[in-house]
């Protein structure tokens, strides 16, 4: 058991951040590269399991430029019940695909691109809500026929990046 150490929340609550943002190659071997899969790894840090853990993510693109404001959580957007995640574990999101087409568009400036998402759960201990956003941009940093490994690196944008 780790002890509370009286400080607000204390240490005794679940911590849901993202650990890590995957990408894997789609090949198929008479066409070669197909475009890339995402997905994000949510993580537990905390001491005590999530209760009500629901999380989502998703791909929008937008032309030319990115807007400093848009709405975070689309109209009819549905999430993932995950229930429980307990202390030091973690889930992934069903993968996401980005396409050669929509590489191009990336390549030539047409199109940018953001990965983002949310998780919402309770303390066990406290029964707290908490949230968890992240909105980043994906940056083509590599070829994306994947003959130099990942494509993409993730520039945070200046807004919905936030832990509660």
């Amino acid at each position: 058991v780790v002890p509370d150490t009286g400080g607000g929340d204390g240490e005794l609550r679940a911590y849901v951040t993202v650990r890590q943002f995957m990408q894997t190659p789609v090949k198929d071997e008479r066409l070669g590269n197909q475009g890339w899969l995402m997905q994000v790894a949510w993580q537990n840090t905390g001491a005590t399991p999530t209760k009500g853990f629901r999380y989502w993510a998703m791909l929008r693109e937008f032309e030319r430029a990115i807007p400093y404001a848009f709405p975070f959580t689309p109209a009819g957007l549905k999430d993932f019940a995950g229930g429980e995640l307990g202390s030091s574990s973690s889930v992934n999101t069903p993968p996401l695909f980005v396409s050669q087409q929509q590489i191009a568009k990336l390549q030539d400036g047409s199109r940018k691109m953001l990965l983002l998402g949310q998780a919402d759960y309770q303390d066990m201990v406290r029964d707290a809500r908490h949230e968890t956003r992240f909105c980043v941009e994906l940056v083509l940093v590599n070829d994306p026929g994947g003959a130099n490994g990942s494509p993409f690196s993730f520039s945070y944008h200046p807004k919905f990046n936030s832990v509660t």
